[in-house]
């Protein structure tokens, strides 16, 4: 069964992704504690996206599931685009790089030789997504995909089994925090740990979705209540975004993974609501999201690189330069990706995954 309202979540949790992408570009300076909040409230946006993929996997794929079948797709569809559009940039960074002149870091070479000098820093780009923002979560989400067996085993245990696990992980979750991205290829298998709970949030929200749909009927305002008040005690205790250690390193409970998660169900049970109405707008941005994740970052990469030769800045803090830089990003984003489709329909999703 086609649910309408999962739908239109993966349009908003792609604004999601491209608002916390564009805060750095728009020169917004989140100084009060109001500002902080809702800043605390846009950043953290792959969660939600986390939580999709999960509720998906569930709702589409676990019935009569073949592992060869559905990975092969995701190699098609999600990796294919990534190799392609991380191609140019990693040569870039590895061949017109002069490594003998700048200080040695993960992706340096290892010595001398094809191999050592070049095979194994494009590699280790690849493995960290590390050329654009956000394309981390490429190789990230590959090996989640690669886990589905495991995952269809999961579905299989008991509900309270079920419950026990994911809430084990979850509490691991909030003491691990998210890597320190691009330091090394082992951050990767750290943000899969993190995350899993959360994918699991959302295989249970999808076996589970009309009695949480009951439950919540009509509450959601609490649910946004709560979300909003984790976010605010995150802004008091001097928390701002998310929470990026070493795993092992201690650094307290990480709100945001509380926060998003929660307002995952929120988006999830509101969005009920609207799930025999059609919006156009939402429908759209979900058909294209994935396509729009690929391309909104190679956008901003332009943003940066053309205000940094004309050496121009937006005015700032001005909350409304803001959001006309998130529209802006996302409508020439969805654009392009629209361009694309119709250049090249039958092959647009190896090129951009949608």
């Amino acid at each position: 069964m086609y649910i309408n309202s999962l739908n239109y979540f993966r349009a908003i949790a792609i604004l999601f992704i491209v608002a916390g992408h564009c805060l750095g570009i728009s020169d917004f300076s989140f100084s009060t504690i109001g500002s902080k909040t809702i800043y605390n409230i846009i950043a953290g946006g792959t969660t939600p996206f986390v939580f999709i993929s999960g509720f998906l996997f569930h709702h589409i794929f676990s019935k009569n599931f073949v592992f060869k079948t559905f990975y092969l797709k995701k190699i098609k569809f999600v990796f294919l685009p990534y190799v392609l559009l991380a191609l140019i940039p990693i040569l870039l960074s590895v061949f017109a790089k002069d490594h003998t002149a700048t200080t040695p870091n993960y992706y340096s070479p290892t010595g001398q030789g094809l191999f050592s000098q070049y095979l194994i820093p494009i590699l280790k780009h690849y493995a960290t997504g590390s050329m654009f923002i956000g394309y981390w979560y490429i190789p990230f989400v590959m090996i989640v995909f690669a886990c589905a067996p495991l995952h269809i085993r999961f579905i299989n245990l008991s509900t309270q089994t079920k419950g026990t696990i994911t809430a084990i992980l979850f509490i691991i979750a909030l003491f691990i925090h998210r890597p320190l991205l691009y330091t090394s290829t082992i951050a990767i298998f750290q943000a899969v740990l993190y995350f899993t709970p959360v994918y699991f949030i959302g295989i249970l929200s999808s076996e589970n979705k009309e009695l949480i749909y009951k439950k919540f009927k009509n509450k959601e305002i609490y649910v946004l209540l709560l979300v909003i008040g984790i976010a605010l005690a995150q802004t008091l205790i001097g928390k701002e975004g998310s929470y990026n250690k070493l795993p092992l390193h201690y650094d307290g409970i990480d709100l945001m993974l509380l926060q998003k998660s929660i307002l995952s169900i929120f988006f999830m049970v509101w969005l009920h609501r609207f799930e025999r109405k059609k919006i156009k707008v939402l429908k759209s941005l979900a058909d294209a999201s994935f396509g729009i994740f690929f391309v909104h970052c190679l956008v901003i990469i332009v943003v940066i690189k053309t205000k940094k030769l004309l050496h121009f800045s937006f005015p700032p803090n001005n909350p409304l330069i803001y959001i006309l830089i998130v529209c802006g990003i996302t409508l020439f984003s969805f654009a392009i990706v629209h361009v694309i489709k119709k250049i090249t329909p039958k092959y647009s999703r190896y090129f951009i995954g949608s």
